[in-house]
């Protein structure tokens, strides 16, 4: 469902927007690497994807012809300087963003964070709705920042309270003690972010983890994601100098004590399951985590069969109807299919 991926600043764009025409994900968090320039092919290429609906009429002064089109069935917003998302339109109804930023002199060196308001397509899905916040600990500028403050781990805490945040994800930077205190502030459940972890072979650090993890906050029934701890990078694959000098060790991961009572003013978010690395939908100099959310609504065919089954009960008709929601399948298809797709730019 949510995905964060590291871009390095020597990713081929042209594969990055075939990765993202092609992703299943619901949204896709991409996190430039600091090394990554406004100047840089990467971060004109999806600047322009981002405002060509909006305010350019021709993206092909950007964008060469030969490029993916992933406009026909993404979303792409800025976030910060760094930070861009991609929608998928088949998944996402509506997306509101609300973004954040500190007052005073010194607000272009401290984290800038923004909710994302997903409003998802209910015939898959048994939420509607959840929100998803953004951090970048490099602030609106995106350039990397000293140590941060301890009140910032404290306004963060009370706009994951205020926005009624599920989970959190972004980039994180290399102070894990700030994220811990960030996650006891905003009672974060489990007792450490959820990551992908690698094992470095370049710098023969040993298990290694990209800070774009993900911390939630709401109740679920299970977790999944032993199997998903620390992949083996497989020989001549390049994730590039520049992420892997972003990776922080496993002992400098965040942790704290055990937590299992999340917020009661979000909905249960049931399962949560890491997904184990598959090398063959990665493209080099792009690291990725991957998180499903939540619990599928049954296939069609999975209520129709369901369906029958509840129709051979004897005595009255009516007795033991299966309790399919086709009906409500179609109307919700019917209803997008004339619908066109709303945003906020706020």
């Amino acid at each position: 469902m949510l995905t964060t991926w590291a871009v390095g600043v020597h990713c081929d764009v042209k594969d990055l927007c075939d990765a993202l025409r092609g992703c299943p994900w619901t949204c896709v968090v991409l996190s430039l690497s600091t090394a990554v320039a406004e100047s840089n092919k990467l971060h004109t290429v999806l600047e322009a994807l981002t405002i060509q609906p909006y305010e350019l009429p021709d993206v092909s002064p950007y964008v060469p012809e030969d490029f993916p089109d992933i406009l026909d069935e993404k979303l792409v917003l800025k976030i910060t300087a760094k930070i861009f998302i991609v929608v998928a339109k088949c998944k996402v109804t509506r997306c509101d963003l609300q973004k954040y930023v500190f007052d005073g002199d010194d607000a272009q060196s401290r984290p800038c964070f923004t909710t994302a308001a997903l409003f998802l397509e209910a015939t898959r899905q048994k939420f509607g709705q959840i929100s998803v916040g953004i951090v970048d600990m490099r602030g609106p500028t995106g350039i990397a920042v000293g140590p941060s403050q301890s009140e910032d781990a404290a306004a963060l805490a009370n706009w994951i309270q205020k926005d009624k945040i599920a989970v959190a994800t972004g980039f994180w930077g290399n102070d894990p003690q700030f994220v811990t205190d960030f996650a006891i502030k905003a009672h974060a459940v489990f007792e450490h972010p959820l990551f992908q972890g690698v094992h470095d072979v370049y710098r023969s650090r040993g298990p290694v983890a990209h800070p774009t993890w993900y911390l939630f906050f709401s109740y679920y029934k299970r977790i999944h994601w032993k199997d998903c701890l620390y992949a083996r990078i497989p020989e001549q694959w390049e994730i590039g100098d520049d992420i892997m000098g972003e990776m922080v060790q496993d002992y400098e991961l965040p942790r704290w004590d055990m937590n299992e009572t999340g917020s009661a003013f979000i909905h249960n978010l049931q399962s949560l399951k890491m997904m184990k690395v598959d090398w063959t939908k990665w493209i080099p100099h792009v690291f990725q985590t991957c998180v499903w959310i939540g619990s599928p609504m049954p296939s069609y065919s999975s209520q129709v069969k369901n369906k029958g089954k509840g129709d051979k009960g004897k005595g009255d008709k009516d007795k033991g109807k299966g309790k399919g929601r086709t009906s409500d399948m179609f109307q919700a298809v019917d209803h997008y299919r004339y619908r066109e797709w709303p945003h906020s730019r706020r």
